[in-house]
């Protein structure tokens, strides 16, 4: 049974491919893992959202994301996932770092497998 939002007792904000898909499509970025860029010319699925969502924001994409109602853990492995990092130990992790991760992994097989669309 796959991981979703019903089956954790801790409520939160999660990220869809598809609107990390958007918000590529909408900015112009080009999709970079392993860094935040530049929010000018290119930047991860984090830096894509903050973008989006305010026009002109070049720094702190983290934290600007956190601040729209993002859980900062989920946050963290989300991008761990769109990155490809696989040195995590999934055994000693909560069911908010596997789904952030997974959700990350998601968008990250829809930009750079299928295609930024």
């Amino acid at each position: 049974m796959a991981l979703t939002q019903e089956h954790s007792a801790r409520k939160f904000k999660r990220i869809t491919p598809e609107q990390v898909r958007e918000a590529f499509k909408n900015t112009g970025l080009v999709p970079k893992k392993h860094t935040f860029g530049d929010g000018r010319t290119c930047g991860c699925a984090i830096t894509a959202i903050a973008v989006e969502s305010k026009p002109g924001c070049h720094r702190n994409f983290y934290d600007f994301v956190e601040s729209m109602g993002y859980d900062g853990e989920y946050l963290y492995y989300f991008i761990n996932g769109f990155d490809g990092k696989n040195n995590i130990n999934f055994l000693k992790l909560s069911e908010i770092y596997l789904i952030g991760y997974r959700d990350g992994e998601a968008a990250r097989r829809l930009i750079f497998m299928e295609g930024n669309k």
